[in-house]
């Protein structure tokens, strides 16, 4: 088989991402679930038909990793994607470049990392997702699996859906929030979130859960809901649209640190640690299929 230019480009890199079959996971649910797509992570390598890796220093002023492409930071593994935090000195490839005056300044980050985007590859837009993980836990990790608005936005106007964040300093809470514009215009973040208490949560795989349609998205984790928000209620006066009602992409990441989570240890003790993540697996109804064909794509406006 030939190595695509995709390939080649992230073998340089560091890792292969090269296709290889997975196992087949159910092609329905109740209630007229039907599979569209999903990574069952199964194969050698991470599958760059789905997943494309975040590098660098891109977001999240006073984070303190960078994010690699390299095995040592994203792989597959017995069934699972792996992604792992190390205490290292690694140059920042965004150093010296366009972009955030903290990101094109910040030359070296004391933590490495990993994170693995379908920004390019799978667009959602109504359904049901399904990500099965599992969170490490030490100081200053900051796992979490949540999705952005594909459309004419920018952040947060945009919208955003964390499906899970667990943050070190309360390592048995998952939060499940959305992010959006209070007006569609002003840059401020207005959130809407919820929480669950799980006792050592770390130590065992979750079931993490979006259920969506044009009306609502509902959060939960294993089916226990943790928060719903009612589409209608975002109202965004001076843009038209509504973020919600437009694809979204899922990106899947462990951070450290940063304006949320607490530091690190300077001495990287606690680490590595891994975020693991069993699979993912995204669903549609015929319902589903037919309200996706309703709405603008970059306004969420009716067609």
């Amino acid at each position: 088989m030939k190595r695509s230019l995709v390939s080649i480009f992230l073998g340089i890199l560091g890792v292969s991402f090269v296709y290889a079959k997975s196992e087949t996971p159910p092609k329905s649910l109740p209630g007229g679930w039907v599979y569209v797509w999903g990574d069952e992570f199964n194969g050698l390598r991470i599958n760059p038909k789905i997943w494309q890796p975040e590098l660098g220093v891109i977001r999240n002023q006073g984070s303190q990793q960078t994010y690699t492409s390299r095995a040592k930071n994203m792989r597959i593994k017995n069934g699972k994607l792996v992604l792992e935090t190390h205490f290292e000195k690694f140059k920042n490839i965004h150093y010296g470049k366009s972009g955030a005056k903290w990101i094109k300044e910040t030359k070296f980050m004391p933590y490495t990392s990993g994170s693995v985007t379908t920004i390019k590859t799978k667009l959602m837009h109504f359904g049901r997702l399904e990500v099965r993980a599992k969170v490490p836990r030490t100081k200053g990790i900051w796992p979490a699996i949540w999705l952005l608005g594909k459309n004419k936005w920018g952040w947060p106007t945009n919208g955003e859906i964390d499906m899970l964040e667990n943050i070190s300093q309360h390592p048995d809470t998952v939060y499940a929030t959305f992010h959006m514009s209070p007006d569609g215009v002003s840059r401020h973040d207005k959130s809407v979130g919820g929480t669950v208490k799980i006792p050592n949560l770390s130590e065992d795989f979750h079931t993490y859960i979006m259920e969506w349609d044009k009306d609502s998205i509902k959060l939960m984790i294993d089916d226990k809901v943790i928060k719903t928000l009612d589409i209608n209620s975002v109202k965004y006066t001076k843009s038209e649209g509504n973020p919600f009602r437009t694809p979204f992409y899922l990106i899947l990441n462990s951070a450290v640190g940063g304006t949320w989570c607490e530091k690190a240890p300077q001495d990287g003790k606690g680490y590595p640690v891994q975020f693991l993540i069993d699979y993912v697996r995204f669903y549609q109804t015929k319902e589903h299929v037919r309200q996706s064909k309703m709405f603008d794509p970059q306004t969420g406006l009716p067609k």
